[in-house]
């Protein structure tokens, strides 16, 4: 009966900083990661490298100094200062230019299994209907690729990068489709195969019991689930006591004459404890490989083969760990341009990993993507055009330039069978919010007078009321009454227009002006509006008058 195989995996590669100025320590990352998106009893596999990669594209985007920029830099420990550069960029090619599934040492027979494959790529697909900010584009430019998102076949063309990417392990990332409403899409992949450095003998491997809850001091267990076991005997890396209350075991990958420095750690209570929900830390572990000892060990392992996808969790798990903000609509300024509108933010993130461990080695892959959506700005303010007062209309034709209609409305009426569901005013709240009304500042032309001043004394009055107009080409004399209120409707006329074009509403009644032609004995009549200024010239000239009246 086989003891408790609760353990924890990790692949080890040794360092993977980049240069001095831009080291990025991912193990305080991945253990809190993994502390928010591990579940007891459950099969998980992460990459936390693939997030940080991936959000390493996203991070020069940042407003620098925003609480964005700090929330991810705190997060995912970048270094301050890092932004105008891409922090793995130099572990990428380090790991990728020594893993490349080569053997190196046939020459002298060195090699005693497979080399180590381990390929990163790195996209950042972009809508051709955006321009990426200068700057940024300066970091990532040499994974963008230009791609139309409304197309049904976008998300066809990602799911093929992906499946490349990964070698056909994880053939699909997004659904079918377009790829609305992202505007960008960053997606890191990380692919890995290799060999046991001491292979497992397929002949050895045996159907045995897996107990999720572990084994008692005296083997006793609960309800256990049946397991295939690799068996080997071999000499291994391997500690009891690098970590209290685990056993750690360093199972190394082949490469040359000796192993590659590619490793996959397993971590397992000891016999006779329980599993404890609280896990191990890549930080425990990192540190404890100086104390593994070369010891003779008698190996069983469980193969195991599973998929694992966070979507929903991984953005709950950031937001918890204090990455708020990206995901708040808060995130860019410096991603697109125009920067007044590109504003945007980090919608979806999300991960898929498998992982593959048997008698040969293990192969796994990762991908991480991360789509990002541009924010719905408030439209800007919404200049009035209210027709509740007199107007004009003409249907006009742009090629002919002729207007084929037009009109004006003075009383409109209520059309047959016509409906009004909203009975207030500003019932309809999205209508009038943001609205700016529009002044009456359209300038008087230059045939009107701009103003007219009420006359000083009796006399200019009287002279205003009854002005005789010169004999026009025609020879008719036009007597003006009420000049003065004539030519101050023609101003007022032109003062309550808005400044494009539209009357004002008018707030006074009417008043009947009359315009007699002499020589033809005839009245003309049109109608004007009585102006409040008018009225007091008039109320002025009866107060100048009422002296006279007084003494007739």
């Amino acid at each position: 009966m086989m003891k408790s195989a609760t353990c924890l995996l990790l692949l080890a590669a040794g360092s993977l900083q980049s240069n001095a100025q831009t080291a990025v320590d991912n193990a305080p990352f991945a253990d809190a990661l993994t502390g928010e998106l591990y579940e007891e009893g459950s099969n998980d596999c992460t990459s936390s490298l693939g997030v940080s990669m991936a959000m390493s594209l996203v991070y020069p985007s940042a407003v620098s100094n925003s609480d964005s920029e700090l929330q991810i830099r705190t997060v995912l420990g970048y270094p301050s200062d890092s932004q105008s550069t891409l922090l793995w960029e130099d572990a990428t090619a380090s790991l990728t230019s020594r893993y490349q599934g080569v053997c190196y040492n046939e020459w002298d027979g060195g090699c005693q299994g497979e080399e180590p494959t381990v390929q990163i790529a790195n996209s950042v697909f972009v809508h051709d209907e955006i321009t990426l900010n200068a700057t940024y584009e300066g970091v990532v430019g040499d994974y963008v690729q230009q791609l139309d998102f409304q197309d049904p076949e976008a998300g066809s063309i990602v799911n093929a990068w992906v499946n490349q990417s990964t070698n056909g392990l994880i053939d699909s990332l997004v659904e079918e489709g377009s790829l609305e409403p992202w505007i960008v899409l960053i997606i890191n992949s990380i692919y890995l195969k290799a060999s046991w450095t001491n292979q497992f003998s397929e002949d050895r491997t045996n159907e045995d019991v897996f107990f999720p809850t572990g084994l008692s001091a005296d083997g006793e267990t609960g309800t256990g689930s049946l397991a295939h076991f690799m068996h080997n005997v071999e000499y291994f890396p391997y500690s009891h006591d690098a970590i209290p209350g685990y056993q750690i075991l360093q199972h190394t990958f082949a490469g040359g004459a000796e192993s590659s420095g590619l490793s996959m750690i397993f971590v397992l209570p000891l016999p006779g404890t329980t599993p404890t929900t609280t896990l191990v830390s890549s930080q425990q572990i990192l540190g404890a490989l100086s104390q593994l000892e070369r010891t003779r060990m008698a190996v069983a392992l469980p193969k195991f083969k599973f998929e694992s996808e966070y979507e929903d969790t991984l953005k709950a798990a950031l937001q918890d760990l204090g990455m708020t903000s990206p995901f708040d609509e808060q995130l860019i300024n410096n991603l697109c341009i125009p920067d007044d509108t590109c504003h945007t933010f980090i919608d979806v993130i999300i991960q898929k990993t498998i992982i593959d461990v048997n008698e040969k080695g293990v192969e796994a892959a990762a991908v991480t993507g991360i789509g990002i959506s541009a924010t719905s700005l408030p439209p800007p303010f919404a200049t009035l055009f209210m027709a509740d007062r007199p107007f004009q209309f003409f249907i006009h034709d742009q090629a002919e330039n002729v207007v084929l209609f037009e009109g004006r409305v003075g009383q409109p009426e209520i059309p047959q069978g016509s409906a009004a569901p909203l009975q207030a005013k500003h019932e309809d709240a999205d209508f009038w919010e943001n609205t700016f009304f529009v002044e009456a500042t359209m300038p008087v032309p230059e045939t009107m007078p701009a103003t007219t001043e009420a006359p000083t004394n009796t006399d200019t009055m009287m002279e205003s009321l009854n002005t005789t107009v010169p004999e026009d080409e025609g020879g008719s004399d036009i007597e003006m009454n009420n000049q003065t209120n004539a030519e101050q409707e023609s101003t007022n006329s032109s003062a309550s227009m808005t400044d494009e074009g539209s009357p004002v509403e008018d707030t006074g009644g009417t008043s009947t002006v009359s315009i007699t032609d002499t020589t033809e004995d005839t009245e003309l009549t049109s109608s004007a509006a009585w102006r409040t200024d008018g009225f007091l010239a008039g109320l002025v000239m009866l107060v100048a008058l009422y002296p006279f009246l007084a003494i007739a």
